[in-house]
């Protein structure tokens, strides 16, 4: 269909054609830095979320090692009671439980 026209004709329409192509190849080379920031903006994300599930895993294992301490401060004592040492051992290994289970998460997430 090109060939019905005249060379000055096919001349302009390659020229322009050309000068298309030069302004798509510059128009996607200022697209490109933009399109890295959308990828480290959904990265960023992603990093948010995984540290909010870790906290969310570590809050009750806080709490739990915070009780832990509390109860055993009574065996600082003297003469401590079997009762509170009963206690106290009791708390750190709730407190232990729930510090190993906030680790499973983070764990799986380092692989």
């Amino acid at each position: 269909a090109i060939k019905n026209f005249s060379p000055k004709i096919r001349d302009k329409a390659n020229s322009d054609l050309n000068a298309l192509r030069i302004r798509i190849r510059d128009l996607s080379l200022k697209l490109q830095p933009l399109s890295n920031v959308k990828q480290l903006y959904a990265q960023k994300e992603a990093a948010n979320q995984v540290v909010k599930q870790i906290n969310s895993a570590l809050v009750p294992a806080e709490l739990e090692l915070d009780r832990a301490i509390e109860a055993s401060e009574p065996l600082q004592k003297e003469n401590p009671t079997s009762e509170q040492v009963e206690q106290s051992k009791l708390a750190i290994s709730v407190a232990y439980d729930k510090l190993q289970a906030a680790l499973v998460p983070l764990e799986q997430k380092m692989r």
